[in-house]
């Protein structure tokens, strides 16, 4: 669409453009009767619903989500972008930053799901406040290396010989 606004202004030398992110009253009225294209929401379903298939691709990696679970995902987080890239994005963000499936389970319900842009930010501030984020992620980074460092020395069969010691 942008290219063909291009091209019409390269082909008559009087042609302006304006482009502006969000209708303004005060703008529109000084365009006076300017030729208007408005962008409305569904305009942008497709391209929100793309990005958001290509994020639930990442999450399907780290939850192994079923095909028609990853579908119905695209479908609630694209409806309720309603044309924002900014808030399809930031639902994107908080669902790849979950580190369990359970934890993925909890984001996606209904009533957790941010609705708007206010709730999403209110979400991410919830989660920063509470701090659980960084505490299970301390604790599952601390299993693991609780794993690596025993996986690291290799019981002999001679430790088994020694008497254990108790205290």
């Amino acid at each position: 669409m942008l290219h063909r606004l291009l091209g019409a202004s390269k082909a008559k030398s009087n042609v302006q453009m304006f482009l502006a992110s969000r209708k303004e009253t005060d703008i529109g009225k000084s365009m006076g009767s300017a030729n208007r294209l408005e962008i409305r929401p569904f305009h942008l379903e497709k391209d929100i619903s793309s990005y958001v298939r290509v994020q639930v691709g990442a999450l399907e990696k780290r939850f192994d989500l079923p095909t028609e679970r990853q579908k119905r995902i695209v479908t609630e987080i694209t409806m309720r972008a309603h044309g924002m890239f900014l808030l399809a994005r930031l639902i994107m963000d908080n669902l790849l930053d979950q580190i369990c499936h359970e934890d993925l389970e909890e984001e996606l319900r209904s009533e957790i799901l941010p609705k708007g842009i206010n709730q999403a930010y209110a979400r991410i501030l919830f989660r920063m406040q509470k701090g659980e984020h960084s505490t299970r992620r301390w604790e599952i980074s601390k299993l693991g290396l609780d794993i690596l460092t025993m996986i690291k020395r290799p019981i002999k069969n001679m430790k088994y010989k020694q008497p254990f010691l108790s205290a």
